[in-house]
């Protein structure tokens, strides 16, 4: 039997989890730490624990509603904050693009709907992008940030940005045939 240290793979297997919302929307490049974790994003944020409650839970209705009604059809987010819901994304035509603002608009705790949605094809989710350089970004907004592209480089700089206390933006190169991280462990053995 192979023995694999269980701290590197939890710790891989923990920023792949943290990097699957970025890969599917299509923001591959960015993944974005808090330095304490969850307790950190909840301590900066200017809206109550409860509100952060609610609005988590609106975007969550309405995103179960979007896709019980329309599944595949339309490529709708909706983002709230402090009751006021931001939608955006493509839907195939403007009856669509309605009555998704009403579903909004009539879910609980809805104050008000920004719709944003575009009449158009859905786009294609997980493009490429160029060489973003997205943690000098970071580092202009006063961030650490981390460039990140190669495997090995990754452990140090996630705990590098827990450790740090502050915001960290890790920009991590991924390939577009990746290999699953237990494999490329077993490869190096």
């Amino acid at each position: 039997m192979i023995p694999i240290r269980p701290s590197r793979i939890l710790v891989t297997l923990l920023a792949l989890t943290l990097a699957i919302p970025f890969v599917l929307t299509g923001c591959v490049p960015a993944l974005v730490v808090a330095g304490v974790g969850g307790p950190a994003l909840v301590a900066t944020d200017r809206r109550s624990v409860g509100a952060q409650a609610d609005d988590e839970a609106i975007e969550l209705k309405i995103a179960e509603q979007i896709n019980t009604r329309y599944g595949e059809r339309v490529h709708a987010i909706s983002t709230s904050y402090n009751g006021i819901v931001l939608l955006s994304g493509e839907v195939p035509d403007f009856g669509t693009l309605a009555s998704i603002g009403n579903l909004a608009k009539n879910t609980e705790r809805v104050r008000a709907v920004h719709n944003e949605l575009a009449v158009g094809p859905n786009r294609v989710t997980a493009t490429r992008l160029g060489d973003a350089r997205y943690h000098e970004v970071a580092a202009g907004f006063g961030c650490g940030s981390a460039h990140i592209t190669r495997i090995e480089q990754l452990e140090p700089a996630i705990h590098a940005a827990f450790a740090s206390g502050r915001p960290f933006c890790l920009n991590v190169e991924v390939d577009l045939a990746p290999i699953p991280p237990e494999l490329y462990l077993l490869m190096q053995r």
